[in-house]
């Protein structure tokens, strides 16, 4: 009996150690990069950092789904600003099975072009809305205020013409983590001048 009762405290004890190691906040839902649904937020501290390291300005932005819409069958999601509600600042998002797509009205063609690739591989290449993005990792951890993720790391192309580039963080389940910005002079280094970091999110 001594053995049975000191077998079942050892396996309680395994389980709280396990939940306590685990600090990593994921989705249950992990096939979709984004979760597109009207109500999801997410609020981001937008900083510009400074010469010196130090962020020369802050800004706190919420993103809010606040309405959806039907292209050829498929349901498309609004993104906005809660200070901006009911302006279409940034067209509609729809998931596909090779990713997220951005669908603007403005766009010549006329069609959701692909705004960010999922599932993905290391080394993965792809056009993204405005660049071609590289995935530089597949599972990485960052930490925001609004806890730890594994990500997969987007990058833009750096090449001696291009005098900025930066990296997006994405987390399956989760959608966008974090963003980093870097810029360089000709000759120097690239340097860190704007970070977009997630400090909350809510899911309806």
């Amino acid at each position: 009996m001594n053995y049975l009762r000191i077998f079942l405290i050892l396996f309680l004890f395994s389980l709280v150690s396990g939940c306590e190691d685990e600090p990593i906040k994921q989705s249950l839902n992990k096939s979709l990069l984004i979760p597109l649904k009207i109500g999801n937020e997410w609020t981001y501290i937008d900083s510009s950092v400074n010469a010196e390291g130090t962020h020369a300005f802050v800004e706190t932005k919420t993103y809010v789904i606040i309405k959806d819409s039907i292209w050829n069958e498929e349901k498309m999601f609004m993104f906005n600003r809660t200070d901006f509600l009911d302006i279409n600042l940034y067209g509609y998002f729809l998931n596909r099975a090779d990713g997220t797509y951005l669908f603007d009205s403005s766009n010549i063609a006329n069609e959701p072009q692909m705004f960010i690739k999922f599932p993905v591989y290391k080394n993965n290449g792809f056009k993204g809305y405005t660049d071609f993005l590289i995935v530089s990792n597949i599972d990485t951890s960052y930490t925001t205020p609004a806890g730890l993720f594994n990500c997969i790391m987007y990058e833009s192309i750096k090449s001696d013409k291009n005098n900025s580039y930066y990296i997006h963080y994405f987390s399956p389940g989760i959608g966008h983590i974090a963003s980093e910005y870097y810029y360089k002079n000709i000759g120097e280094d690239y340097y860190l001048v704007r970070t977009v970091i997630l400090t909350s999110y809510k899911f309806k």
